[in-house]
């Protein structure tokens, strides 16, 4: 049964390089992967050596004036029939 009222909404944030949202989300991105790294070493999904490799990569890539990055977001919502 289709839900009546409903609707989407799409947000797009732009954290490229030179944006006002790239150093916050360039912030939150460094404590995301941080917070991982027990995680990923618990589960055996990589080594402590090869997180750092990864995480140096990041680094670079993320604070080079070239960096393009975006993050999409929908929000859903919708009435329950009563």
């Amino acid at each position: 049964m289709p839900v009546p009222a409903c609707g989407t909404k799409a947000y797009l944030i732009d954290f490229s390089a030179g944006t006002p949202a790239h150093a916050v989300w360039s912030q939150n991105l460094k404590v995301g992967f941080m917070l991982l790294l027990p995680f990923l070493l618990k589960h055996d999904v990589t080594t402590q050596e090869e997180f750092d490799e990864l995480y140096e990569q990041f680094l670079l890539e993320i604070l080079d004036e070239r960096f393009c990055g975006i993050c999409f977001f929908l929000t859903v919502w919708g009435k329950k029939p009563t």
